[in-house]
């Protein structure tokens, strides 16, 4: 990112490569009719878990890691949630679930978001998507515009295409909304934004949808709850599902949705550990 230059009582400071990218995926992201779904879970079994997991076990898991391999293990039963326009008249569905998601890293001692896509989540544990993540967190950025997780020729493309004039680059972003193997090489089927976690109370972030399915994970509350006729104390999630309807129908997501509260509430795989 480019130092800025101080003026009086101002400064200016020039938009870095990962900054451009952004406002050019937002811009992708709207060529698409996006449907939003907001939901509140009940996530107290599978906090318990980890916390019980980290106090007994070396591993590390995190929360996030493995709402990515309940996101995964629903995906692979759902295939056509994470399908991808091919051209004008086809979609293409894959076998795996590749999660595209953002780590924070510095570069030039500022912090930015670097891309970064978790390969085939739905044949991973936890403790392997959580290594995955902290891998990332600790690989060497020297400069912006990097995709970590892409092979080496989609990490290239990326960074020649900086480079390019904004028409051109447009240009790219239009073959790759329709080309799912293009896609999927270079930041993955299913989009996962931790950006609300770090919020209070109750809010559900709505993402912009690059891909056919994103999400957004948004803060952790404890609200009271009845079970079996009682009121207590229970952990809650708010998660926002965000669906492209052109590629995606409202009662396929629904069963997919119905799917994935069920794997997140009953802490799905956390009791193998």
């Amino acid at each position: 990112m480019n130092k800025s230059k101080t003026k009086d009582g101002f400064h200016f400071q020039r938009f870095g490569e990962n900054r451009s990218l952004i406002l050019e995926t937002t811009v992708a992201a709207s060529w698409r009719h996006n449907q939003p779904c907001l939901m509140e879970l009940d996530v107290t079994k599978a906090r318990e878990a980890i916390h019980r997991i980290r106090r007994e076990k070396a591993e590390g898991i995190s929360f996030l890691s493995w709402l990515m391999t309940c996101i995964g293990k629903a995906c692979s039963e759902y295939p056509q949630v994470h399908a991808w326009r091919y051209g004008a008249r086809k979609t293409v569905t894959f076998d795996d679930v590749d999660i595209g998601t953002y780590v924070e890293r510095k570069v030039g001692g500022v912090s930015i978001p670097v891309p970064m896509v978790i390969r085939k989540t739905n044949a991973k544990s936890s403790e392997e998507i959580f290594k995955e993540i902290h891998s990332a967190q600790t690989q060497t950025v020297d400069t912006e515009g990097h995709f970590l997780g892409s092979d080496d020729g989609a990490d290239r493309i990326a960074r020649i295409s900086r480079r390019l004039p904004r028409f051109l680059r447009m240009l790219i972003w239009r073959r790759l909304m329709h080309d799912g193997f293009m896609a999927k090489r270079i930041i993955g089927t299913v989009g996962v934004t931790a950006m609300g976690m770090v919020a209070r109370g109750t809010a559900w972030p709505i993402p912009s949808g690059l891909r056919t399915l994103s999400f957004a994970v948004g803060p952790l509350s404890r609200k009271p709850a009845f079970i079996k006729d009682k009121v207590v104390p229970r952990e809650f999630l708010c998660l926002t599902a965000v669906f492209d309807h052109d590629i995606v129908d409202g009662l396929p997501a629904a069963r997919f949705l119905a799917r994935l509260a069920k794997l997140i509430e009953g802490a799905y795989g956390l009791e193998k550990l």
